[in-house]
């Protein structure tokens, strides 16, 4: 068995940094919520690790192209198609950071429910309290203010 040359070994790679890219892809229209940002964070780990073996192995094939004497033209082509690589992670890098913003809006979106909800409780269990039958002592704060005389 032959060891794979670095162009085959990127070639494998590109598909895996090209299936995780279209894995972050599929959520760009996609409600957030916890579970949706754990599959999107760990879409992105993936995609950071393996578009850092992409470039490693690149680097490898830019030295065989080197050492076999390609033109200045298969140089730039090589050159073009990292770059194109380059821009699609950073597209679905920055669908995991719109992600991330969309759900962190929802959490707080969600507190400043929880908040209200909380304050209108205590508002409705003080009016209770107020509202006691006949007879029963009402507290100072369900007089309302003083007046002044």
């Amino acid at each position: 068995m032959t060891t794979p040359t670095n162009e085959a070994s990127r070639r494998g790679m590109k598909g895996h940094v090209t299936r995780w890219i279209n894995n972050i892809q599929k959520f760009d229209n996609v409600q957030m919520d916890l579970t949706t940002l754990n599959q999107v964070l760990v879409a992105e780990s993936n995609l950071r690790n393996t578009y850092s073996k992409y470039k490693r192995i690149s680097e490898g094939v830019a030295r065989d192209m080197e050492q076999a004497g390609e033109t200045q033209e298969e140089f730039q082509e090589e050159v073009d198609s990292q770059i194109k690589v380059e821009e699609e992670v950073g597209d679905a890098l920055m669908i995991v950071k719109r992600k991330r913003e969309e759900f962190k809006e929802i959490q707080a979106a969600e507190e400043r429910k929880r908040h209200e909800d909380m304050l209108l409780l205590m508002f409705k269990t003080q009016q209770i309290a107020c509202n006691q039958g006949p007879g029963k002592s009402r507290s100072r704060r369900c007089q309302g203010p003083r007046k002044n005389r």
